[in-house]
């Protein structure tokens, strides 16, 4: 089944997973910086744009500070300058798009380009798409126009691995049911609406608000369909309008969902927020979410207006969302009650990072991240960073088991190994049920190092812009993030990974590749044979000769 997933959405992708904070260059003279002069226009009228941003990503060690960015003039010009030399990425924003130089298309990563001492780059001219639009209007059965209705765009992405759809632009109908998406990039999207409101009740107990789809209507994809297995793609042009997208709000038979939730986590504070979740959507779409928040301290809870269908039921306590406890139900054709939830006190788990052979180096700028294993809605992903003598502390913990990602390695770096106690938990996971042992996590400054170029598949010719793309073999390490290793070819085709955990890959490279794909099995599954085999060393360096897969054989 598709996912759902609401997310703030860079146009562009860092897939840089290290960094390089030690032994602080010299700071360059004025006559060793550079600059970047160029212009960015309108890519379907040529028209200049005026007041979009241009910026810099540092992608090594050699330039650790970047320029503000800079906006362009009347005719689109902008000038940066006081660029220490080193590689850069550059990047161009307007309202509704954003590009990398020398990326194949929106979203996609551009090639490193070097700016030596002193050098003034030039003629850099970027061509933005126009934002695109989808129209329409929403009826109810009867064909009349439903005001303030929520109408929203969801597409696909890879994302946690996984192809998903992700929520996009939304809006609300006017008087008339009429709808207008804006500030959409060129694509194919889904439209789905529903009648989301907030009730407010006054009880006894106190104040109870609820959130959901009112009974009447329920979430309707467009033309007119339940589900997006049936639903129609939307393709939109750059720059154009899909008008016309109108169809009818349906009705089903709704149920309620009752029950009882305490926490043990904090008597002073009252609020507990709960949220009834479509089993594998995200929480994030309000059009596939029924919720509630209790203020009155009771714990007693009802949902309305539910749907027949599977659900995570999740219970959340804490400013922050910081304690949760959850369970899965069935509605079938009856209402649903006698539920329970108990979220237990949090637990605090300290730690300590540490450096193999070396104890005097600063580490911090290194952040930890727990990843749920579990189906929990919505995934709570503590974090905690890294003080600069290693430690950290995650303050608010819930039973589950986790994965422990590191995020922020110094270059070259890698994760050797993470306790806690006697326990293995660097693949294995860590079991927070209870009172775990403080970790104990080991880097490594001694990652393999993989060169090599990237060349097409039929004159063997250098590929500029090509990701590469590190993928473990090993089954408990496919899926896990601090196990991939990426890098963009330069403009010879020449790439450097470092810090590669020793252990059995394949290496890819693709002409074009959508951030993320690289994590999903299947889309792996039907290139593997054109993966090549690599099982690297502490400390030792490779090189390899790939060619690229054509974005259109990866489908």
């Amino acid at each position: 089944m598709l996912r759902k997933l609401s997310l703030c959405l860079l146009p562009f992708v860092l897939l840089a997973q290290t960094k390089d904070t030690g032994g602080a260059p010299a700071k360059p003279g004025a006559a060793d910086l550079g600059s970047i002069e160029g212009r960015i226009l309108n890519a379907k009228t040529g028209e200049p744009l005026r007041a979009a941003t241009f910026r810099v990503w540092s992608v090594d060690s050699a330039a650790r500070t970047e320029p503000e960015p800079v906006t362009t003039d009347e005719q689109g010009k902008f000038l940066m300058k006081g660029l220490a030399p080193g590689r850069y990425r550059l990047v161009a924003l307007s309202k509704w798009s954003a590009m990398e130089y020398g990326a194949r298309r929106p979203g996609g990563q551009g090639p490193p380009y070097l700016i030596g001492a002193g050098q003034h780059l030039q003629d850099i001219v970027f061509r933005l798409p126009p934002a695109s639009v989808i129209s329409g209007k929403i009826l109810d059965e009867a064909g009349e126009p439903v005001e303030r209705a929520l109408v929203q765009t969801e597409s696909l992405r890879f994302v946690d691995g996984k192809k998903q759809l992700v929520t996009g632009v939304s809006v609300r109908t006017n008087d008339l049911g009429e709808f207008r998406l804006t500030t959409l990039p060129a694509g194919k999207y889904l439209v789905i609406a529903g009648y989301y409101e907030t009730e407010i009740e006054k009880t006894d107990k106190g104040t109870i608000i609820r959130a959901g789809m009112a009974k009447k209507f329920v979430p309707t994809y467009y033309p007119g369909v339940p589900d997006q297995a049936s639903a129609a793609f939307v393709d939109l042009p750059a720059g154009g309008e899909a008008g016309g997208i109108t169809f009818k709000l349906l009705k089903k038979p709704t149920f309620a969902v009752k029950g009882h939730v305490r926490q043990d986590v904090s008597p002073a504070n009252r609020m507990i927020t709960l949220s009834l979740v479509v089993s594998g959507l995200y929480l994030g779409n309000a059009l596939a979410r029924v919720s509630t928040a209790n203020v009155d301290g009771s714990g007693d809870f009802e949902f309305r207006g539910v749907i027949p269908g599977s659900y995570t039921l999740a219970a959340t306590v804490g400013g922050g969302g910081c304690c949760q406890a959850w369970l899965h139900v069935d509605v079938f054709d009856e209402d649903v009650g006698g539920l329970g939830l108990h979220i237990g006190p949090p637990a605090k788990l300290a730690g300590k990072v540490r450096i193999k052979g070396d104890a005097a180096r600063s580490l911090a700028g290194i952040t930890l991240t727990l990843m749920p294993r579990s189906d929990a809605f919505p995934p709570l992903r503590p974090r905690a960073k890294v003080s600069e003598d290693g430690s950290f502390q995650f303050d608010a913990v819930s039973a589950d088991k986790f994965d422990v990602e590191v995020y922020g390695l110094l270059e070259g770096f890698y994760v050797e190994s993470i306790r806690s106690g006697d326990q293995d938990v660097l693949d294995q996971g860590l079991n927070c049920i209870g009172t775990p042992a403080p970790l104990d996590v080991l880097l490594n400054p001694s990652g393999a190092i993989l060169t090599g170029a990237v060349q097409d598949d039929k004159e063997q010719q250098p590929v500029t812009g090509a990701t590469v793309v590190v993928v473990p073999q090993e089954e408990l390490r496919r899926g896990r993030v601090m196990y991939y290793r990426t890098a963009v070819t330069d403009q010879l085709g020449n790439f450097t990974v470092k810090g590669i955990i020793p252990g059995k890959y394949k290496v890819f490279a693709w002409d074009d590749l959508e951030p993320d794909a690289y994590m999903d099995p299947e889309f792996i599954k039907a290139v593997e044979s054109k993966g090549v085999p690599k099982e690297v060393k502490e400390g030792t360096q490779y090189a390899v000769t790939l060619t690229a897969i054509r974005a259109s054989d990866a489908r």
